[in-house]
């Protein structure tokens, strides 16, 4: 890392903390709870959906957040998973295409009903 790039790593843990700790504190403060609630710009609901591919070690998967309102899909990631280690990688708009046309993802929504693939 070139040194005057900044740490997101590093910022990115440092607002992790001053966030739990605000939402540690409303647990117990009222007042605190009401303006963490106020704070909030957004809560949006979705659907995840898991595609297991293989499981043991190693195994791997998609993983696609589509919109709970349209079903659509928004973002994906193909993880790999072995004994300790854990990768997530991001798919391209392209690449999330294909996933969602290959495993009739394109409305999420009939899984809510329908269940499990398979």
């Amino acid at each position: 890392m070139n040194q005057d790039e900044p740490n997101h790593h590093a910022e990115a843990r440092r607002y992790l903390r001053l966030r739990l700790d605000n939402v540690r504190e409303a647990l117990t403060d009222a007042d605190q709870h009401e303006r963490l609630m106020q704070e909030c710009l957004c809560a949006e609901a979705r659907i995840t959906v898991n595609l297991q591919l293989s499981a043991g070690g190693p195994g791997d998967g998609f993983e696609i957040s589509c919109d709970a309102a349209t079903g659509q899909p928004l973002r994906g990631c193909h993880y790999f998973t072995s004994w300790g280690f854990h990768k997530e990688v991001p798919l391209s708009p392209e690449e999330l295409a294909d996933v969602c046309a290959a495993y009739a993802l394109e409305d999420a929504r009939p899984l809510l009903d329908r269940g499990p693939l398979g």
